[in-house]
């Protein structure tokens, strides 16, 4: 098994114990682990933490300007040191900002192993529907080249009682069109997870088995994982299980 989404202690939200040698140690001492992606967020590397948390870079890509030598800087110290760990692959957790572009510098874009887009902020207030502002974001996202799709539906689920199923469906086709993984990820329980595994297995779209661990406990916990995929009345075996190892 391969864990696409972890933290570390570069990431602001991660525990401090998550160390790059205390999650080393722990995939040479699973055996059902073949490799774990570092991918911290970007925006812990670009921007001191107080302007991280404030998100005003996602309104005004502006303070993205400002900060990205400051950023670029980190950003290669970061890869330097993941290359130290054979257990590793190279990866990173972006957002796009509100003129299309990730906060990333493209330079950096193909020296990663692992790119996730995730959502985490979006400034619905403008949006005549929340539902069609997201999506749109979401597709955009999916347009631009990221291996994984975090969490796919975490963000809008925390405005929406039910998303309609038409809406799912052309998130996960996009995901099939544009080759994109989508990630079954255990940081929060998604109601959305079951729908998407048999859509994902019908369509043969790749599945993302991520923890996004953000403390040593949740590392190599897959028990959600599983409890889903039996859920959705599938098993292993019929899903796309994503492989960037190959």
């Amino acid at each position: 098994m391969i864990n696409y989404h972890c933290h570390s202690t570069r990431s602001y939200c991660a525990e401090r114990t998550m160390t790059l040698d205390l999650i080393a140690d722990a995939v040479r001492n699973d055996s059902n682990i073949e490799a774990t992606a570092l991918t911290d967020h970007s925006f812990a590397l670009y921007f001191p933490e107080d302007i991280a948390w404030s998100w005003k870079y996602m309104t005004d890509s502006s303070v993205f300007d400002e900060y990205k030598k400051f950023g670029n800087q980190r950003i290669e110290e970061y890869l330097n040191a993941v290359s130290h760990y054979p257990e590793f692959l190279s990866g990173i957790e972006i957002e796009m900002m509100h003129d299309n572009r990730f906060t990333l510098d493209p330079e950096y874009f193909s020296k990663f192993e692992v790119v996730i887009g995730s959502v985490h902020w979006l400034n619905p207030s403008s949006a005549c529907n929340v539902i069609d502002f997201w999506k749109q974001h979401t597709l955009t996202i999916l347009d631009k080249g990221v291996d994984i799709l975090g969490h796919p539906f975490r963000w809008i689920m925390n405005y929406v009682e039910e998303l309609p199923e038409k809406v799912m469906n052309e998130i996960i086709q996009a995901a099939y069109d544009t080759d994109t993984a989508l990630e079954l990820n255990s940081h929060y329980e998604i109601s959305t997870d079951t729908f998407m595994l048999r859509k994902a297995a019908e369509l043969n779209v790749k599945i993302a088995m991520s923890t996004d661990a953000h403390r040593p406990d949740e590392l190599f916990d897959f028990t959600y994982h599983n409890l889903q995929i039996k859920h959705a009345g599938l098993s292993l075996n019929d899903l796309n299980i994503l492989d960037l190892t190959k």
